[in-house]
């Protein structure tokens, strides 16, 4: 995954985006974290993916 999508999905990234609604989850506690603002997990501190890119039209 680029996390530069364009929600073409040819990769599947935009099926990933709608079935985890926006939240993040820790790849190191598998944690969903919500908040889009924070960097770091607030359960074990592990970096974050970045946040979903806005859908198009919002």
């Amino acid at each position: 995954m680029c996390y530069c999508c364009t929600l073409c999905n040819d990769c599947g990234r935009a099926d990933e985006m709608n079935a985890q609604l926006g939240r993040r989850e820790c790849p190191q506690c598998h944690v969903l974290v919500l908040d889009e603002a924070i960097k770091a997990c607030p359960e074990c501190g592990a970096a974050l993916p970045p946040p979903f890119p806005p859908m198009p039209g919002s």
